[in-house]
């Protein structure tokens, strides 16, 4: 018999990725300041700020998740602030922010696969019969 799985969880997961991938994304650009980006940094910001409300609108009934995400989103913000703040760039801070990116990137991967997956599962269908 074949577990169908229900869209929220595909919807879940879509709404961590976007967080993920944006908030890497925001990151790049005080990492990688000399290279051509599509969109400006504060565009970036605003769809990651955006894409924090869905995940925590969507993650809302568990007691802990919402306080993770708001803590890694408050995190990011401390780590790229105390690294533009210093009027010399600080390794110690920048290399914090590499490693902090690195984490989100590896997240947003993992994520990314888990989505191909749940994608692959048959999903409830309404025949409009009752």
């Amino acid at each position: 018999m074949r577990t169908l799985v229900n869209n929220q969880y595909i919807e879940t997961t879509q709404a961590f990725l976007r967080f993920y991938v944006l908030a890497v994304q925001y990151i790049d650009y005080f990492l990688f300041k000399n290279t051509e980006k599509p969109v400006s940094r504060d565009e970036v910001y605003t769809y990651l700020k955006e894409a924090h409300t869905i995940l925590l609108q969507n993650v809302s009934m568990n007691r802990i998740v919402p306080q993770k995400i708001q803590r890694e989103l408050e995190e990011i913000n401390e780590l790229i602030s105390a690294t533009t703040s210093t009027i010399q760039e600080s390794t110690d801070q920048t290399n914090i922010l590499k490693s902090l990116r690195s984490v989100l990137y590896n997240k947003a991967v993992v994520l990314s696969d888990l989505l191909a997956v749940l994608r692959l599962i048959p999903q409830p269908t309404t025949t409009g019969k009752e």
